[in-house]
């Protein structure tokens, strides 16, 4: 909460905060070399900060702690172009009942100076309206991209999956998503479940009773 307080400064609206720890972590960093070794999970938003270097999701991740740190709900949003297949993660945060976007790191040098000019809704970047024909279609209010989700759903499940998640987790559920060391917590309890109900399921396979001959 300290240091989110340094950053923020005295900023007097959630979107002179948002806009102020973005500034001081794109400072702050610099973007990872896609080459670079890293892991499944990526780095936590304070290695990040001490590292002073990490790719779009854990910038995203780092901002999302301070502004939740601040008080400002906050979570990474994943944005898309289907034509192109550009894949970029920013942060959405709370302004009162509406959702904005800032930047943070990685993103191409023209997306990054168009966003800090267009402080529009989240909902009016990419706007979904009803076409003709009665199916949903998607009208983009930025020349960038034509999808937004708060979670990567095809991150997890592949791109078979299409999901566009419009409404943010809970600030609680952001912080244990974007939290690998939680994350991996969580794997390695399932994982050593899962091996105990196997071994559970041979000691049963082994042991059973047998019947006595001519039992019914």
């Amino acid at each position: 909460k300290e240091r989110a307080a340094e950053l923020a400064g005295t900023a007097r609206s959630a979107p002179e905060a948002a806009r102020r720890i973005a500034h001081a972590v794109q400072q702050r960093g610099r973007p990872r070399d896609p080459a670079a070794p890293g892991t499944a999970l990526g780095a936590t938003g304070w290695s990040t900060w001490a590292n002073g270097v990490g790719d779009a999701r854990e910038g995203a991740r780092l901002i999302t702690e301070l502004l939740l740190a601040r008080g400002i709900a906050a979570s990474p949003v994943v944005l898309t172009d289907s034509r192109t297949g550009f894949h970029h993660v920013a942060v959405g945060y709370a302004d009162g009942d509406t959702w904005r976007l800032v930047d943070g790191l990685g993103a191409p040098a023209d997306f990054h100076q168009w966003s800090e000019t267009n402080d529009k809704p989240l909902d009016r970047l990419v706007a979904a309206v009803q076409a003709p024909s009665g199916a949903v279609v998607y009208r983009p209010d930025n020349p960038f991209f034509d999808r937004y989700s708060f979670f990567d759903w095809q991150r997890l499940f592949g791109d078979a999956v299409e999901v566009h998640q419009r409404v943010p987790f809970p600030g609680w559920l952001v912080a244990i998503i974007d939290s690998p060391p939680i994350i991996t917590g969580l794997i390695k309890i399932a994982g050593a479940f899962g091996v105990l109900l196997v071994l559970r399921a041979l000691w049963s396979a082994l042991v059973r009773p047998r019947r006595p001959a001519g039992a019914a």
